[in-house]
């Protein structure tokens, strides 16, 4: 989760949140493959050997250099990192055998188990603190830096470009790793499964890692990667897993995979924009970790509650998702998707249903002056798609908004300097929990907290729930920090994304977890 401050870190964070609107521009305007019908069984068809899957470009596979979900989803199967998510959401051991929580959540101690790089060397202590010093090098920022900004001595590491030690991560011995951070913070244990997080061997080259990476996880790279080529992946020694062998197949963009699969050329393969309907019970289909909001900065005195209010009851969330996003999103009614912990249906209430007329009312109330404002937004395709919606739909409830549009580097210094006003972004989530969502945006002093929203009462309960030990107590608070923030509204939900992904009926254990991901070893050939 970002933190605060000017690091070149969370400079690329923050610039993602505006590239993520533009990374489905493609997926949303691209026409439909000529093939797009289901494929059907031949009579003497027979499952094959490997498991073939299509994904999209892949450009790295060095932990500290993962910037896309398809590069996250390879690393994933490459590497384990200290701990992992089970299928209920709750935190398992992976290369931690176990740990203690010390000093309120400010502190954690690891104890490795028996992990192994592919080479039959043991995964050390060491080799995790080589792997997230690289992570965090001031000289050469890397996109997810930013997931340790919360580990003590990283603002003075990263301001010193390096004289300064990372103070908060000690290998006491070679089995045992301590992590300490600024505060408490218990979520942060959710962090760690993340691929960027993964160990590396000691002294590994950046070049080396790039291409075929020395991992610890199920499965291994058999030859380097190479541009738009096939990825090979052989089960690791003592793996288990439901297919030993696997070719990830990259194409330009997600459609292109289709026809292949209805040639029953790839056995998983995503599900084309024009394919995916409405309803959240397909199979293949799952809500994901992004939201796309609309925010107001709040160092203006032009965006009152009853403006908000107002902005939030005016739009019809269903039109503009189909307008602009097709089968890939779907309207939010609160902050929390519904495949996180702690999502409660309807958390928005009447404020997040579409009600022109008391938006109307709302904005009749309004000095003149109030009735107009500007809208920030990254131009592109999807970008000035959903400004334009925005604007339109507003319009309709009397309030006049100005477009400016900026390209994404402009956009980043915008945001950066605090100069938006209203502005519309896409938050993508590092972990499956409320917190991966609520925090950053909306806590006083996150980066991410565009709004610059201080709320005392919202502040007090994420607080809290940062030191809450309890699961289920900690689950309560952000679902009451939830409904605070939507009663403040400094953000208006409009839609989460979903993600699309179908298997043969012969491949068996497709699960796609809350970000999008799915795990390679548990496929198996049915029969």
């Amino acid at each position: 989760m970002p933190g605060s401050g000017p690091s070149p870190a969370v400079r690329s964070a923050r610039r993602s949140l505006a590239l993520a609107l533009t990374a489905l521009a493609v997926a949303c305007t691209q026409p439909p493959p000529d093939a797009l019908e289901s494929p059907v069984p031949g009579p003497t068809f027979s499952p094959p050997a490997t498991l073939r899957v299509g994904i999209g470009p892949v450009g790295t596979l060095d932990p500290a250099e993962l910037q896309t979900q398809d590069e996250l989803l390879v690393a994933a199967q490459i590497f384990d990192g200290l701990v992992e998510v089970g299928p209920a959401g709750e935190i398992v051991p992976a290369a931690a055998r176990t740990w203690e929580v010390a000093d309120g959540g400010a502190r954690f101690v690891f104890r490795l188990g028996d992990s192994a790089f592919h080479d039959g060397s043991p995964v050390r202590a060491d080799d995790f603190v080589f792997a997230w010093e690289r992570l965090v090098d001031p000289v050469e920022p890397r996109p997810f830096a930013f997931l340790l900004e919360e580990v003590e001595g990283f603002r003075e590491h990263r301001l010193t470009f390096g004289a300064r030690p990372l103070t908060g991560l000690v290998a006491g011995d070679e089995a045992t790793l301590e992590v300490t951070l600024r505060e408490p913070n218990l979520g942060f244990l959710a962090l760690l499964a993340h691929p960027a997080l993964s160990p590396v061997p000691e002294g590994s080259s950046a070049g080396d890692l790039a291409v075929r990476p020395i991992g610890n996880g199920p499965y291994a790279p058999t030859e380097d990667l190479g541009l738009a080529t096939p990825i090979v992946l052989e089960a690791a020694a003592g793996a288990e897993v439901g297919v030993p062998r696997v070719v990830l197949r990259p194409t330009a963009e997600p459609d292109e995979a289709w026809p292949e699969f209805v040639a029953r050329e790839l056995d998983v393969a995503r599900i084309p924009s024009t394919l995916v309907g409405d309803t959240e019970d397909e199979e293949g289909v799952r809500t994901i970790g992004r939201l796309l909001y609309c925010g107001f900065n709040l160092e203006s005195d032009r965006f009152s509650q009853r403006l908000r209010s107002a902005v939030s009851m005016g739009i019809d969330r269903q039109a503009l998702v189909r307008g602009v996003y097709g089968g890939l999103a779907v309207p939010a009614d609160g902050l929390v998707p519904p495949t996180f912990p702690g999502y409660r249906p309807g958390a928005c209430g009447e404020r997040c249903e579409l009600a022109r007329e008391r938006a109307e009312e709302l904005v009749s109330e309004l000095p003149r002056r109030e009735r107009a404002f500007r809208l920030d937004f990254p131009r592109s395709s999807v970008g000035s798609g959903v400004a334009e919606s925005y604007r339109d739909q507003l319009a309709q409830v009397g309030l006049t908004v100005q477009l400016r549009g900026h390209d994404d580097e402009d956009y980043a210094r915008l945001l950066q300097a605090g100069e938006q006003a209203a502005f519309c972004l896409v938050w993508v989530a590092d972990a499956a929990t409320p917190q991966a969502i609520l925090d950053p945006l909306l806590s006083a002093g996150s980066p991410d907290n565009r709004t610059r929203i201080e709320d005392e009462e919202l502040e007090r309960l994420l607080t809290e729930a940062r030191t809450t030990r309890s699961a289920e107590d900690r689950e309560e608070l952000y679902v009451a920090a939830e409904r605070r923030a939507l009663e403040v509204l400094p953000v208006v939900p409009l839609a989460w994304f979903r993600s699309s992904v179908a298997a043969q009926e012969y491949v068996a254990g497709l699960e796609v977890d809350p970000l999008g991901r799915f795990d390679l070893g548990a496929l198996a050939f049915d029969g």
